[in-house]
C-alpha cells in the first residue's frame, strides 16, 4: 500500500499588492522548485 504526504501551503497577504510584489519576486518559481525537493526527498524515504 502506497504512503500518501499532504503539503498544505498558504501564502497571505495583506493586499492585492502585496501578492503581486510577493508574485513578481518569484514565489511560483520557489514553490515549484521547493516541492520538486520535496518529491525527490520523500522518494528516499522508501
Amino acid at each position: 500500500m502506497a504512503s500518501v504526504t499532504h503539503v498544505e501551503t498558504v501564502v497571505s497577504c495583506t493586499s492585492s499588492e502585496a501578492l503581486q510584489q510577493v508574485v513578481k519576486m518569484g514565489l511560483k518559481d520557489g514553490l515549484t522548485s521547493t516541492l520538486a525537493r520535496l518529491d525527490e526527498f520523500l522518494l528516499t524515504l522508501n
